[in-house]
């Protein structure tokens, strides 16, 4: 049996709101084990962004516990958030966030650069192999104003992967997508994931998402609901 990798127990999040609390999230709970895909709906504005910002440890919970690998991220300090993200976790966003000097090797193996605050050779290779697995063999060289945008995309989903990263939270990766690479998107996520065993857990509106996991909660109220 998988190991649950995250436990969310109790989450609160509320935003302040002159002399009230907007409550965003409201005691929700949620469990994601090593190797699931799990997908968050939601109609826009109920807080599936939020949820996933207090996974990746970018956003402080009001109250409640996310336990991340039997440690409890809630009470760790930036510096220890930062390593935890740089080691553990991947993120993919609906904007590529690509930085348009760079190539599209250049932008696969930074994270691998930072996280060991020194470059080495091994890191090139491995960037030409994961981008290979993307389909982008051919376009390891051009920069991204040079690429389309599922082009981008796929090097966002390289990049998030090359860290070998337990889990990787995609907040409307294919938001910005048409029809052909919303389906290329999704299927290379199923792909990656059977062949690496890693984690995802996605945020969309594109239901399409149904052909690659039937793990799906509808986040409403504040609160998870297995659809």
């Amino acid at each position: 049996m998988n190991k649950t990798i995250l436990k969310v127990t109790n989450l609160k999040k509320y935003f302040t709101q002159g002399n009230s609390d907007l409550k965003v999230l409201d005691g929700l709970n949620f469990e994601l084990k090593k190797g699931d895909i799990a997908v968050i709906v939601g109609e826009s504005g109920v807080g599936k962004s939020t949820f996933l910002s207090l996974l990746g440890g970018l956003d402080k919970v009001t109250e409640g516990d996310i336990i991340f690998n039997d440690q409890n991220i809630t009470q760790l300090n930036e510096d220890e958030l930062s390593e935890i993200r740089a080691k553990s976790i991947g993120f993919i966003f609906q904007f590529h966030y690509l930085l348009p000097e760079f190539t599209a090797l250049e932008n696969t193996f930074l994270p691998l650069w930072v996280k060991n605050k020194k470059f080495k050779k091994e890191f090139v290779e491995k960037a030409k192999e994961i981008l290979y697995e993307v389909g982008l063999e051919d376009r390891l060289n051009h920069k991204p104003g040079k690429l389309s945008g599922g082009e981008c995309q796929r090097v966002a989903l390289a990049r998030a992967l090359i860290t070998e990263p337990e889990l990787v939270i995609a907040d409307e990766p294919t938001g910005n997508l048409d029809d052909k690479n919303t389906k290329l998107v999704f299927s290379l996520i199923k792909k990656l994931n059977r062949k690496y065993n890693i984690s995802f857990l996605i945020a969309t509106h594109n239901m399409e998402v149904k052909k690659i996991t039937n793990k799906i909660y509808l986040l409403k109220n504040g609160r998870l609901f297995k659809k």
